[in-house]
């Protein structure tokens, strides 16, 4: 799925308050490479002494930023699946199992949301309440996955599918009703060429 280059991004730094429109932008303030800036965004170590988030999207809880001292060690951190009960050594051990970006592990560890129809949680901490992982599905069952009719890329729910574009899960289920882009991408749960034929009399 196409998303907006990457030195484009806006982001926020969490102890200035300061925003910037790009990633460069951010980068030549702080006189590092943008990639570092990213990266800091992505999963919360510092640039240069600083912590960054990308301004577009919810900002994380404290937890999510490591300090300058700590480089590294929220990625060494136990995780547990909820369905399998099956135990990894490390956030990094889950990104490769799964295939999926920090930020998307983040909010599955932090938000509750699902990963491939799957949850996860820290195994260092208390086993989070049930409730977490309740999440709204607008209604969309896993039986029916929803299909960005762009791209042909599956997702197990609204959740799944809203966090891959960065937006929310709402927005997913309403497009889907009613035929809109979300994004510039269209959403069904019925099948590509289905859904492909109404998004087409949508703009007709």
């Amino acid at each position: 799925m196409s998303k907006m280059p990457v030195n484009k991004k806006s982001v926020v730094c969490l102890e200035t308050g300061e925003s910037f429109n790009s990633l460069r932008e951010a980068a030549d303030a702080v006189g590092i490479s943008y990639q570092c800036i990213s990266r800091a965004a992505k999963i919360g170590v510092t640039a240069n002494g600083l912590h960054f988030y990308f301004a577009g999207e919810e900002k994380p809880e404290k937890s999510f930023f490591i300090a300058s001292d700590r480089r590294g060690r929220g990625k060494k951190r136990p995780v547990i699946c909820l369905e399998t009960s099956e135990h990894f050594d490390s956030v990094n051990a889950v990104e490769k199992s799964l295939g999926c970006d920090g930020r998307r592990l983040w909010k599955a560890l932090n938000k509750g949301y699902s990963i491939h129809g799957l949850h996860y949680y820290y195994a260092d901490e208390p086993k989070p309440d049930d409730l977490l992982f309740e999440h709204k599905r607008g209604g969309y069952k896993r039986s029916k996955p929803i299909v960005c009719l762009e791209t042909g890329e599956l997702f197990e729910s609204a959740d799944d599918a809203a966090i891959s574009i960065g937006c929310k899960a709402a927005y997913i289920t309403s497009a889907i009703r009613e035929g809109f882009p979300v994004k510039g991408f269209h959403f069904d749960v019925r099948g590509i060429e289905a859904g492909k034929r109404e998004a087409c009399r949508k703009e007709e």
